[in-house]
């Protein structure tokens, strides 16, 4: 994605926590800033956003989950669960939030209250052509040409397509693994409401971590077996099998493919 273009002046979006602080931070809740008058929003809906490919980290990467709501609210890669109703009503953003609204080809964002401002390039992906069936005529075979609709948009020239929320209750047996490295968090959903997810430890050995799972729309609570509690963001994407079991799920900064 192409570099922001911050205004002035920057704040620090979030604090530094020092030797003394405690093991979790509070992150700093303020107003929403108001969008000019007239102008333009109306996006409804979660994308996921492609990463730039580069030279030293893998082709495909796990992008950003970009939520946003027709009135004009954003959220950019939210963590610790999320649900669409609740940014549309949330009395104050975080960090990672705030308001947006078009202007011709940008993407315009203000946050923390409007002291921050950004813009990005935006499009609506062009229709894409499909080749239709081959018809015939009186003297030789035709090509029928069709246009098919995309929901697709482009955020920062990369690609951005469409994700959606997991029912709640659902429940599958599959093995997912990160895309951007298969040897870190794997995880493994059981239809009797159990899970596994192993990642690699700084020293080279697996972590396992054990519990039951809930999928609550773009949320996922799990239990772990020492009873805490922890509750991620995910998203759906691509097609779903017969099973139910999504192709893509982004889990907490992750994509997360269906072996």
């Amino acid at each position: 994605m192409e570099p922001l273009r911050l205004g002035v002046p920057v704040v620090v979006l979030a604090g530094v926590l020092g030797a003394a602080a405690p093991l979790q931070a509070v992150e700093r809740v303020v107003r929403f800033a108001t969008q000019p008058a007239g102008r333009t929003t109306g996006l409804q809906g979660v994308y996921l956003c492609e990463a730039a490919p580069s030279l030293t980290t893998p082709a495909e990467k796990d992008g950003e989950l970009w939520f946003f709501t027709k009135e004009g609210r954003f959220s950019r890669s939210p963590r610790g669960g999320f649900s669409l109703q609740a940014l549309a009503e949330a009395s104050g953003a975080r960090s990672n939030e705030g308001v947006y609204w078009i202007e011709k080809d940008r993407l315009k964002l203000a946050m923390v209250g409007g002291t921050v401002l950004a813009d990005v390039a935006f499009a609506r992906a062009s229709a894409e052509h499909v080749i239709g069936p081959i018809g015939s005529s009186p003297s030789a075979p035709r090509l029928t040409i069709e246009r098919k609709e995309t929901q697709d948009l482009v955020l920062g020239g990369l690609k951005a397509v469409p994700a959606r929320p997991v029912k709640a209750g659902t429940r599958f047996d599959a093995v997912y693994a990160r895309v951007a490295d298969p040897r870190d968090g794997q995880w493994t959903f059981r239809a009797d409401g159990h899970f596994s997810r192993e990642s690699s430890a700084a020293a080279g050995a697996a972590v396992v971590s054990t519990g039951t799972y809930a999928f609550e729309e773009y949320t996922l609570r799990l239990v772990l077996a020492g009873g805490e509690v922890q509750t991620l963001t995910v998203a759906a994407v691509g097609d779903t099998d017969e099973a139910g079991r999504p192709e893509t799920l982004w889990c907490e900064g992750a994509r997360l493919r269906r072996h």
